[in-house]
């Protein structure tokens, strides 16, 4: 789960804090999911080139699609977002 510490404080911010439990444990559940069917689409390559340059292949896709997400105006958004706590949610009820 470290990798995805990023994403993480996202939901923190993007969520009341009585959501932040069911958002997290949803978010886990589909990464655990996409890990077999990953598994599924990279067995058929891994047997034609070979497991090293797939890893490469995996890896420069990785690093390019950051590039790009950061480059999206959509993330650049994401540091000006409206944090929802419970006392933004406390402020916002009593006016």
């Amino acid at each position: 789960m470290a990798a995805n510490g990023l994403f993480m404080s996202i939901v923190q911010q993007a969520f009341p804090a009585k959501q932040t439990g069911r958002i997290m444990g949803i978010a886990q559940a589909m990464t655990s999911m996409a890990s077999p069917i990953g598994l599924i689409f990279a067995a058929p390559p891994a047997e034609t080139i070979g497991i090293p340059p797939l890893l490469i292949i995996a890896g420069v896709s990785i690093f390019i699609g950051n590039i790009v997400s950061m480059l999206l105006p959509e993330a650049k958004a994401l540091d000006h977002m409206v944090i929802m706590t419970d006392a933004a949610d406390d402020i916002l009820d009593n006016d």
